[in-house]
């Protein structure tokens, strides 16, 4: 009895250090495959656009009190584990920056202080504003970075764009040997 126990808190304990160490994305880690890991995104209110079922999910539904956002989810092609989430929405509302600040400033107590400002860019004769806030994930001091998460708004001509990524490095990584 005393090594049943034994070997299931160490099991438990095992799976928690694991877990820790991929980022996550409402409180799902990027570690899962993807086909478990569009169940519970649907189960979060989450719709299905498209899937391809191996690499690619496509979503919609609301992030940040932000309604419609497209979601795309992307898996390494043979072990299908979850590697990146991408938000994206584009808009042409006036008060579509008042939307994505309130959405970052719902997730910033949540993040590392860890942080890029905002910038302004001149491509020729387009010229839009272009703010970013992008956090490195530590496991601890010393050791590597083990994901990303990047908060971006533009400011174009015609309309305005917001894109927010969950960036799981470990399992980028492993899509890169997995091609």
């Amino acid at each position: 009895m005393k090594k049943t126990t034994f070997s299931l808190t160490l099991l438990i304990i095992t799976a928690m250090a694991i877990a820790q160490n991929h980022t996550t994305f409402l409180g799902m880690p990027l570690n899962m495959n993807l086909e478990a890991f569009s169940k519970a995104l649907e189960g979060k209110g989450y719709a299905l656009q498209s899937s391809d079922q191996a690499t690619k999910a496509v979503f919609t539904g609301n992030f940040g009190g932000i309604n419609d956002m497209e979601v795309t989810v992307l898996a390494t092609p043979k072990s299908h584990t979850v590697y990146f989430v991408g938000l994206s929405k584009k808009s042409s509302d006036t008060d579509f920056k008042q939307q994505y600040t309130n959405m970052y400033e719902a997730y910033y107590n949540d993040l590392p202080k860890e942080t890029t400002g905002a910038r302004n860019f001149n491509l020729g004769s387009v010229s839009y504003d272009f703010e970013t806030h992008g956090y490195n994930l530590v496991p601890g001091k010393g050791k590597e970075k083990y994901g990303r998460v990047n908060f971006v708004y533009y400011n174009y001509d015609e309309y305005q764009q917001i894109i927010v990524e969950f960036i799981d490095i470990p399992n980028k990584e492993l899509a890169e040997k997995e091609k």
